[in-house]
């Protein structure tokens, strides 16, 4: 288990389970070998190491590298698209349902799907544009959409995340390496990662 995510309840769960991981290093590439993966890592602390193992499972994101590695021609052939979520405190819904998720069409805001929902106190707004638009721009646009014909009220920023996707028919993966989420091309309205992967898994 390659972790990447420094988290102390991660880290808590793997010694539980008895699974052995490995940290601050950079999955490099792989080779399926008899009934065995070969995972090459490097990092600060790991100068070109391989790694045994009977199943390799990428959840890698959009950009996936062993997406990349199981189909070399989906990285060249698929145009990638820039997904930028934002929360913001939310302090009135306007005429908006607490309960309801929107998904709006117009172009002003992205180019793909954009998604807006409440999450706790906030209210995320989920936008998806080809390379060249300017994706906090449109976050913008959306805002002052929302305050016009919705009276949303919205408080500041309280954080902001982006990722890359490309949009393709799903692929599971082959042999002994498996895809999920992101990687696997399964994807939800809003380009979030995290449901889709536990989803797919």
């Amino acid at each position: 288990y390659l972790n990447i995510w420094r988290n102390k309840f991660d880290y808590w769960l793997l010694e539980k389970a008895g699974v052995e991981y490995q940290e601050n290093c950079e999955f490099r590439d792989f080779s399926v070998q008899d009934n065995q993966v070969k995972v090459g890592i490097s990092g600060k602390d790991v100068k070109n190491k391989e790694l045994y193992c009977s199943y390799l499972i990428g959840a890698d994101g959009g950009n996936s590298r062993v997406r990349k590695g199981l189909d070399p021609s989906w990285a060249r052939g698929s145009d990638t698209v820039g997904i930028y979520q934002v929360y913001f405190r939310l302090l009135d819904m306007g005429s908006l349902k607490d309960t309801d998720c929107y998904v709006f069409l117009e172009r002003e805001f992205g180019d793909i799907l954009t998604v807006v929902h409440r999450k706790d106190a906030f209210l995320m707004l989920s936008i998806g544009g080809f390379k060249g638009r300017d994706l906090k721009k449109s976050v913008e646009v959306l805002k002052d959409f929302l305050t016009e014909k919705f009276h949303v009220v919205l408080g500041g920023m309280e954080r902001d995340e982006g990722c890359v996707i490309r949009p393709r028919l799903p692929y599971l993966g082959n042999d002994r390496v498996l895809l999920a989420g992101d990687a696997a091309g399964v994807m939800y309205l809003n380009g979030e990662g995290m449901g889709p992967a536990i989803d797919s898994g």
